[in-house]
């Protein structure tokens, strides 16, 4: 987890220039990489090559990925494995149950209690200048999906609907069933704010892995990507109102939703996070 990370692999570019490769999507990153590498100060980078499915250690001070259930709370059998033939570091998060909206989610902190990572210049405490994350992700099956951050205090999962709470800080991509994919934001205060763009239908979802990006930098102006493109439509449909304010933990959640998969597998490559400092 530190820079330079570089990735093997042939990029798979498709139709219309769609760019599903191991590589940064350049179109969000910028030269916000280069910048890093000349002068670490500027910020802070996490990157998540997931080169095993290591999952961190109860009641010790190991930080990492803890594995918990979420939705309704009954037994699920749960799974963070390496992908099969994975051979530059991708891992399986799986969830096999008989009952809708039982999911199951991997969550980064210290003795599974999520930690507080990440916060947007909307947090006046910890607030950074610019944040950027993208994810390389493969829908396996069909069910409930997010990757992204929330506040570590609440669980983002409605039990009974699979839907995202109403009440909770957090921003990301999810998806339910064969709906479309989603960019979602809330800043779920008193009189909070929720926003939800669509940023691909189900014949726009790549077969295989999707690139998923976001930035947001220091005066709430958001860049959504999909596949190396700039969403311009959606971007501009954000509004800074719903931007998170808390201190964000980072989450990935994968369920059965309504459906009838009782199986439901989110394959991550990597997860990667950059957290500009606040006066650059």
């Amino acid at each position: 987890m530190s820079y330079p990370n570089p990735r093997y692999g042939v990029d798979t570019v498709g139709g219309s220039g769609i760019d599903t490769g191991r590589t940064r999507s350049a179109v969000l990153w910028g030269h916000m990489q280069d910048r890093y590498a000349v002068d670490r100060a500027l910020g802070t980078l996490y990157s998540e090559d997931f080169l095993e499915a290591r999952l961190g250690v109860v009641n010790t001070s190991d930080k990492g990925w803890y594995l918990k259930e979420a939705g309704v709370a009954l037994a699920t059998s749960e799974g963070f494995t390496q992908a099969t033939n994975s051979t530059i570091g991708q891992v399986d998060l799986t969830a096999t149950t008989g009952t809708a909206h039982q999911a199951v989610e991997v969550i980064y902190g210290t003795n599974a209690t999520p930690s507080a990572t990440t916060a947007l210049a909307e947090n006046t405490t910890f607030g950074a200048g610019t944040v950027i994350h993208e994810s390389r992700i493969d829908f396996v099956d069909s069910g409930v999906f997010f990757i992204g951050y929330s506040d570590p205090s609440g669980e983002f999962l409605t039990a009974t609907t699979s839907l995202p709470s109403t009440t909770l800080d957090y921003i990301g991509f999810y998806r339910l069933g064969t709906d479309d994919l989603l960019f979602i934001c809330s800043n779920g205060g008193t009189g909070g704010v929720f926003e939800s763009v669509s940023v691909a239908t189900t014949a726009q979802i790549e077969s295989g892995y999707n690139k998923l990006g976001w930035a947001v930098d220091k005066d709430g102006a958001v860049i959504i990507t999909r596949n190396g493109h700039y969403l311009e439509t959606q971007s501009r449909a954000v509004r800074k109102a719903a931007l998170p304010n808390s201190a964000l933990s980072r989450r990935i959640l994968v369920g059965r939703g309504a459906g009838s998969d009782a199986t439901v597998t989110l394959r991550v490559d990597w997860f990667d996070e950059y957290i500009e400092n606040a006066l650059v």
